[in-house]
């Protein structure tokens, strides 16, 4: 098995012929004790009549502590060479207040170890007393086969601590042996009073079950904690055995119970379905989506950590470190969207087993009769911190298909005009949705106009349904429109809101487009003007504009207006009075409110300084034939 495990405060002794087939490597600080090389045995024996759970593993590890078995180098000296993925302990005491074991926790989502703990061996009364209740790991209650393969005759160890935990949780997770567990001696060699093997009792032979099978499933590649978490939850077996010291329940167990979790350790159904699980991921507010063919009563697990982050989160730097634990929640539907109501919680007081913000596992049940198809759908219904997305695990009773989200998403957004517009001129705003899901439909659908500060909606509803409310799978709308017109200066990104229930779950997405509103008028300026009077035949205008200018308008003698250039020439005028008025024009179509104008008489009488050009040809007999005179009327420039 390419794997390696370690059993923590503890080492096995490696002399001990059951673990000739496995590499022993114990910390140079830590002592051999029986209990170690017990629980050891119950991981990693390779012997034919007492195997461990995990034979052939390529390491067993006996760890003073964490660090070691991580591979952690400290002042006491180096880390193992080859880390450990499983981590088994057996010590511990009844936990007194939900959040101890975080700094547990992170070890699991920080280095990505699977850690198996006993639950305790406090129970006197049925009273909770129940240790080692972190959230990321498996807690593991004990009971006793009695010597039988059958589970019918099994019975809860009177001594394994109940659940819940002081803040409602539901621990222990699992319940395995832990009656006479035969496991290999520490003191073989000394026979024959002392055997090879010998029988210990206690929930500290229950958590290296439970280790083993984590390497197991390391070892075929299910290298996830949350996976294999959820794995080895769906697969135990409701307890169905003796109902001795079980608190006002009888078996078939249905659901949590809190003398033997969620059931018993099922190696073979672990193994053989390991491949109906999938990882995920899943942002504040969104969900995912799975669907599968289950037989009835079945059940779906899913699986998540609480994490350690860095509250500056995803800035860099020197950080505080804190804890988060977001809620995720896991709710089963039959295919026609009806959905499958979880259980209400029992009075153990360990809440629901599905929908409880207090719990990173949650388990559903395929209603009875079937097979059903069904659709699981996991949904963040919390922010989630220090991340961009909650990592989960789920787990099912058979093959699991991803499906892509029904996410209605605005598409072809439009404005028109699209270039600058000015103040109160209409802009006609047009978008489509188009459903991103070729697996689900988005039910409830709309699209939606979000205008902001600066723009008012001037027609057209702000949220209109989509192809009649529902849009079917790949499908995209008919376009929608809405009329706006700005009221202030600047760009303004308009929101076009997108939304689709998957499931009751509301998605939504987002685009903008952007109106570009230029309220401000340009200002126009006359910087030549002809003389008054003039006489000249053309008479030339020169202008110019200020903010934005880019075109101009002239009238002539109270006119309309029409586009003109600089310089104006005026040909044609008539003698007598005339008015110019040149107004400036912005992209946006404003224009000048208050013209600028030049006004002049035309009077051809006024005469400047004469110039005489004369010319002439010599006739017969040496006389000029003729002459030729031009006088101006301006004077020279």
């Amino acid at each position: 098995v390419p794997a390696d495990a370690a059993v923590i405060s503890e080492a096995a002794d490696p002399a001990h012929p059951a673990f000739a087939a496995t590499t022993v490597d114990n910390d140079p600080a830590q002592a051999v004790t029986d209990h170690g090389t017990h629980t050891g045995g119950i991981v990693a024996s390779g012997d034919a009549t007492y195997p461990g759970v995990a034979p052939g593993i390529d390491r067993l590890i006996g760890s003073g502590g964490s660090a070691f078995a991580l591979g952690v180098d400290t002042d006491l000296g180096p880390g193992a060479a080859d880390p450990a993925e499983t981590l088994s302990v057996s010590f511990g005491g009844p936990a007194a207040a939900d959040g101890e074991d975080n700094p547990a926790d992170v070890l699991t989502s920080v280095f990505g170890v699977g850690q198996a703990l006993a639950a305790g061996n406090e129970n006197t009364d049925g009273t909770p007393t129940v240790g080692n209740i972190g959230r990321n790991v498996l807690t593991v209650a004990g009971f006793n086969d009695v010597g039988t393969l059958a589970s019918g005759d099994d019975v809860v160890l009177g001594s394994s601590s109940r659940g819940p935990t002081p803040g409602g949780r539901k621990k222990p997770d699992l319940t395995a042996p832990a009656g006479a567990v035969v496991a290999p001696s520490a003191a073989w060699a000394s026979p024959p009073a002392n055997p090879d093997f010998t029988a210990m009792t206690g929930t500290s032979m229950a958590a290296p079950h439970v280790a083993g099978a984590m390497t197991l499933l390391e070892g075929a590649g299910i290298t996830d904690p949350m996976a294999q978490r959820a794995i080895l939850i769906n697969s135990a077996r409701p307890w169905d055995g003796a109902a001795t010291g079980l608190a006002g329940w009888a078996p078939p167990q249905v659901g949590w119970r809190p003398e033997v979790g969620w059931g018993e350790l099922d190696l073979a159904a672990a193994l053989a379905g390991r491949g109906n699980h999938m990882l995920g991921a899943v942002a504040a507010g969104e969900a995912s989506y799975y669907a599968a063919t289950v037989p009835a009563g079945s059940r779906a697990t899913l699986a998540y950590e609480l994490r350690g982050y860095f509250v500056g989160f995803p800035d860099p730097g020197t950080q505080t470190f804190a804890y988060t634990q977001s809620n995720l929640d896991l709710r089963q539907y039959e295919a026609d969207g009806t959905e499958v109501p979880p259980a209400p919680a029992p009075p153990h007081g360990g809440g629901p087993d599905a929908i409880d913000p207090n719990d990173t596992v949650e388990q559903v049940r395929a209603p009875a009769g079937g097979p059903h198809q069904v659709i699981y759908k996991v949904e963040a219904a919390s922010t989630v911190e220090g991340a961009a997305a909650e990592p989960f695990a789920i787990a099912a009773a058979e093959p699991l298909t991803a499906l892509v989200p029904p996410v209605a998403v605005p598409t072809g957004a439009t404005a028109d005009p699209a270039g600058p517009v000015r103040c109160s001129e209409p802009v006609a705003i047009r978008a489509s949705l188009r459903n991103d899901s070729a697996d689900l439909a988005a039910t409830e659908a709309s699209v939606a106009i979000e205008p902001p500060a600066g723009v008012e909606l001037v027609a057209g509803d702000p949220e209109q349904a989509v192809s009649g409310g529902e849009l079917a799978p790949a499908e995209t709308s008919a376009p929608h429109s809405w009329t706006v017109r700005a009221t202030s200066d600047g760009p303004k990104q308009v929101r076009i809101a997108g939304s689709g229930s998957g499931f009751g779950t509301e998605l939504r997405r987002e685009a903008t487009v952007t109106v570009d509103a230029d309220c401000s008028p340009p200002g126009t300026r006359i910087d030549a003007a002809p003389g008054d009077p003039t006489s000249d035949p053309v008479p030339r205008l020169r202008f110019s504009g200020s903010g934005g200018a880019s075109g101009f308008e002239c009238a002539r003698d109270g006119g309309a207006y029409a586009p003109c250039a600089s310089p104006l020439e005026l040909p044609g005028l008539a003698e007598g009075a005339h008015r110019v008025a040149v107004r400036a024009v912005d992209a946006a179509g404003n224009r000048d409110p208050s013209p600028a104008s030049a006004s002049f008489t035309v009077d051809r009488s006024v005469r400047g300084p004469g110039l005489r050009v004369a010319s002439a040809r010599l006739g017969a007999g040496g006389r000029r034939a003729g002459s030729v005179r031009i006088r101006t009327g301006e004077p020279a420039v």
